[in-house]
């Protein structure tokens, strides 16, 4: 009696069955390890003395300023990168500054369009440090598509 090798799609059923039966399994939380005393932070509330590294001392800006001042600099980023690192340094703080200014209150009354803005923060910030115009450029980009649904 001769036997049969088992086909590929046999052997991917085999291999999904094994993973999705893996995947079933129950989750087991040991109460020993965990210290009765600790509690999480509520995230409700805000630590008024800047415990969470935010400037406290500077004034939240008009989310459409603080946009404004984030278009400039980005705008103004590429050329920088390409040309003038100190510049680009100085804008990047420009960004920094102006993004942290409203970031809580886009987290609070835009979370959908946070991913949007915060990928083009980080775009700049790869921009300077890996010396990349492009990226620069991205992020500009990306700012102008996600800045009209802000209203």
């Amino acid at each position: 009696m001769t036997r049969r090798r088992p086909t590929r799609s046999r052997r991917w059923i085999a291999v999904i069955t094994a993973v999705a039966l893996v995947g079933c399994g129950e989750t087991y939380v040991d109460e020993s390890l965990i210290d009765p005393t600790t509690t999480a932070p509520d995230p409700t509330t805000a630590e008024a003395d800047g415990a969470d590294g935010a400037d406290t001392d500077a004034a939240p800006d008009d989310l459409a300023t603080a946009l404004s001042r984030i278009d400039d600099a980005l705008d103004r980023l590429s050329d920088a990168v390409a040309d003038d690192p100190e510049l680009a340094g100085e804008l990047l703080a420009t960004i920094d500054s102006a993004w942290a200014s409203v970031e809580d209150g886009v987290r609070a009354e835009h979370p959908d369009q946070l991913f949007g803005i915060q990928q083009a923060i980080d775009l700049a910030h790869s921009a300077v440090t890996r010396k990349r115009p492009a990226d620069a450029s991205k992020a500009w980009k990306i700012l102008r598509d996600v800045a009209p649904t802000l209203g």
